[in-house]
């Protein structure tokens, strides 16, 4: 499993409104990583979606308007990762695969 120093999933931001715990669209980077991390250091998009969904299935339920949005969220929060050089540029991946920097 490859790890990345400073990345970890114990600060995602769940929000807590009337004692539902729901996700934030800024939670999506942090939970991209822990995909990836799971699948090996990469995989689809179907594949991250999957992961995500199986983890997270009940507070996305709970998160409002992200709950209809998440899967586009989880495109841009990928491509954000990737400005910070987290994943690999879509020029040097596969089409429709991501990719964890070494």
């Amino acid at each position: 499993m490859l790890a990345l120093v400073g990345y970890s999933t114990a600060s995602l931001g769940v929000e807590i409104i009337k004692g539902v715990t729901m996700l934030v669209r800024s939670d999506l980077q942090e939970i991209v990583i822990e995909a990836l991390n799971s699948l090996g250091g990469q995989g689809t998009i179907v594949e991250v979606a999957k992961h995500i969904w199986e983890k997270y299935k009940e507070k996305l339920e709970k998160s409002g308007d992200l709950f209809y949005t998440w899967q586009y969220d989880m495109r841009w929060a990928a491509t954000k990762l990737r400005n910070e050089n987290i994943i690999l540029p879509a020029e040097v991946s596969q089409k429709g695969q991501w990719r964890l920097a070494k």
